[in-house]
């Protein structure tokens, strides 16, 4: 990245482009307020900030879903993931455990991620920073999880595949079994 002389620089992209601003820290404390950073598009406001660590990443004019800062609604139902790494939110109505599958509706190897934020930083592959993560489940490549969720606690699931392996979209269902069995 250059360094640049002036407070002010200018970008060009295609219109309608899914850009990603990131801005990187060597020191880890972000930069102190007053100053910050503050991103414009066609000349709105996007992205700002200032103490933000290390890293700092901002999706502008990216589709629903492609990121966890925007992500599809989530209700009982079977969905088509748009990319390989969908985000939805779900926000728990009832404490009880709920299944979200990929078995049966795919051929490609799946995978499927719960969150109990967004952190909306680096991705991990595996289970790193998750609340409940599956890759193989007993229908084979496929992913299956049955996961208790608890009542008013938003959650972030990610269907995704293992490295690239789905071409296109993945189908799923999301569904409630019913309430907690046991201790």
């Amino acid at each position: 990245s250059d360094v640049c002389s002036s407070d002010l620089d200018t970008v060009c992209v295609p219109t309608n482009s899914c850009v990603i601003f990131t801005i990187h820290d060597s020191f880890g404390d972000g930069i102190y307020a007053p100053g910050g950073y503050w991103v414009y598009a066609d000349g709105v406001l996007v992205a700002n900030g200032n103490a933000f660590g290390t890293i700092a990443t901002h999706p502008i004019a990216c589709p629903p879903g492609m990121f966890c800062s925007s992500p599809l609604p989530l209700n009982s139902g079977t969905f088509t993931a748009p990319f390989d790494n969908s985000y939805y939110v779900f926000a728990c109505p009832v404490t009880g455990t709920y299944n979200i599958t990929t078995c049966g509706m795919n051929t490609c190897n799946t995978k499927i991620w719960v969150y109990s934020s967004c952190s909306g930083s680096v991705i991990d592959e595996g289970p790193v920073g998750t609340y409940a993560y599956n890759d193989d489940a007993s229908c084979g490549l496929q992913a299956e999880l049955n996961v208790i969720l608890i009542a008013g606690t938003t959650y972030y699931v990610r269907i995704g595949d293992n490295t690239d392996d789905c071409p296109g979209t993945i189908d799923f269902t999301f569904s409630y079994v019913g309430p907690v069995q046991g201790c």
